[in-house]
């Protein structure tokens, strides 16, 4: 459950056994259409780029586009540094930063930093944007049409929009700025003015104060909310209106249909959620409030000394020595958290308890919100438990995740040395590792990595594919661009030639 207190956002740790199991999150697909047996493809191999002898490349460096069409990384020769964009080299420059490239979007577009003769740029598809004393790493808008960042120049700075400098300032904050709008049409950012601060929202300055929060955004775009504080009180700032002052302001939020927002703040030794300019009664301590997804409901944790409970909709329900992970269900009409009671966990399901594990984790609901599944773990054993049925133990297991029918659901599973797929409830193949499983856009495909011993290859519908590789781009993924075409890039050798693997489901 995150936690906001002293204006500091924390992640309490509910049971670190479950952290791994972030880090493999796969879980695949649904309906296996056709029998494994039937199953037949037609694969294609396409070169994107080898790098050339004498180039160092920087590992680290390399950035997939959001498409896994396009691969970008930073080289070094004797002449320089350099940025390659699929087989394309850029100009050399002196020093390219380590956040560079970066990929709009759309994946059409690639930016990076970089110095030359001691002066700064902007690099966008290769054509320099400068030349300044400093810059910032580009944000791009959502629509991947505009582009901002900060620059310096002279002893101030300012912010540069689509290549047109805006007002120079003692300094431009940035700290998650500056932001663009959900529908890329404003860019909002804090700037220093003399000892104050003020926001600036598409060029026009707002009212001063001695210190301004990073925005937000509402969801339609419509609205602006951010944090300020004036002498020792804080106070929140929605389109342009002040509300009451506090001690401190924690965390800000929208509701999904941009009519609510909502804030945690504390007053005194207490702390409150004030939605829609409402204050709840005062807590010890307070959780980060959640939205359900049609807007409709409400939920934050209230802890009262050791004791701490769910309030939901302004009814507060029973006191636990910790709570978990909540959720919403998809249609907002019920709710699932965990919660410990003394050394053992439960599982909260519209006010019912589930049986007491050592440790349970992640309640996450299906897409129609009729089936809750979570991770328990009992005698060192996790397992996953669907509507309330407990299914096969192992030594560790995943996440799972529903097909997008909500019919089906998988996770992946570990015994000793081998992991595996389990699709509704029947175990796969075993093999050394899984990973970037995905479903068909359909529902009717599952399709993942898979490794046995350095060899790396696609697993479709529990058939492996016939091309095997030294292994996939870091940051790719499975694509299916229709229900039965899927793509990811991969590296072969000799040399590590980086290319875009493409299967068609045939049968």
């Amino acid at each position: 459950m995150l936690v906001a207190r002293k204006g500091v956002v924390m992640m309490k740790s509910l049971n670190k056994c479950f952290a791994c199991l972030i880090m493999l999150a796969v879980v695949l697909p649904t309906v296996q259409a056709y029998a494994k047996g039937r199953l037949s493809f037609k694969e294609k191999v396409v070169s994107i780029g080898k790098p050339h002898e004498g180039w160092d490349i920087y590992p680290k460096s390399i950035k997939v586009s959001p498409d896994s069409e396009h691969i970008a990384y930073v080289a070094r020769d004797k002449k320089g540094f350099f940025v390659v964009m699929d087989r394309k080299p850029s100009l050399h420059y002196e020093i390219i930063t380590k956040d560079s490239p970066i990929f709009s979007p759309d994946s059409k577009h690639v930016l990076f930093r970089a110095r030359k003769l001691g002066k700064w740029y902007i690099v966008e598809d290769m054509k320099e944007h400068g030349v300044y004393d400093g810059v910032s790493l580009p944000v791009l808008s959502p629509d991947s049409k505009h582009f901002a960042y900060v620059a310096q120049k002279g002893g101030k700075q300012f912010v540069v929009l689509d290549g047109k400098r805006q007002k120079p300032y003692k300094a431009i904050v940035r700290d998650h700025c500056p932001i663009f709008s959900p529908d890329s049409k404003h860019l909002a950012y804090i700037a220093l003015k003399g000892e104050k601060m003020v926001m600036v929202m598409d060029g026009k300055e707002q009212k001063m104060y001695d210190k301004v929060s990073p925005p937000i955004f509402s969801p339609d775009s419509k609205h602006l909310a951010y944090s300020v504080k004036r002498g020792n009180k804080s106070f929140m700032i929605v389109d342009g209106k002040k509300g009451p002052g506090f001690d401190t302001i924690a965390v800000y939020l929208f509701s999904p249909d941009s009519r609510h927002t909502a804030y945690t703040a504390k007053l005194g030794n207490k702390w409150y959620v004030v939605m829609d300019g409402k204050k709840s009664p005062g807590y010890d301590d307070i959780g980060i409030p959640v939205f359900s997804r049609d807007s409709k409901h409400f939920a934050y944790m209230g802890a009262d000394g050791d004791r701490r409970a769910m309030v939901v909709d302004g009814k507060k329900g029973p006191y636990y020595d910790l709570i978990g992970f909540f959720n919403f269900s998809p249609d907002g009409k019920h709710v699932a958290y965990s919660a410990k009671k003394g050394d053992r966990w439960i599982v909260v399901t519209d006010g019912k308890e589930s049986p007491e594990y050592s440790g349970v984790a992640f309640p996450v609901y299906s897409a129609d919100s009729r089936h809750l599944v979570y991770i328990a773990k009992e005698k060192d054993k996790e397992f996953i438990v669907l509507d309330g049925k407990e299914q096969k133990g192992y030594d560790k297991v995943t996440i799972p995740i529903f097909s997008p029918d909500s019919k089906h659901m998988v996770y992946m599973a570990n015994e000793g040395y081998t992991w595996m797929v389990v699709l509704d409830g029947k175990e796969g193949e075993k093999y050394g590792g899984v990973a970037i499983p995905t479903f068909s856009p359909d529902s009717k495909h599952v399709a993942y990595t898979a490794k046995n011993g350095r060899t790396w290859f696609v697993v479709v519908d529990g058939k492996k594919a016939n091309k095997d590789f030294v292994g996939f781009v870091k940051g790719s993924r499975l694509v299916f661009d229709s229900p039965k075409r899927l793509h990811i890039l991969a590296f072969r050798m000799p040399g590590y030639e980086v290319v875009r693997y493409e299967i068609e489901i045939k049968g």
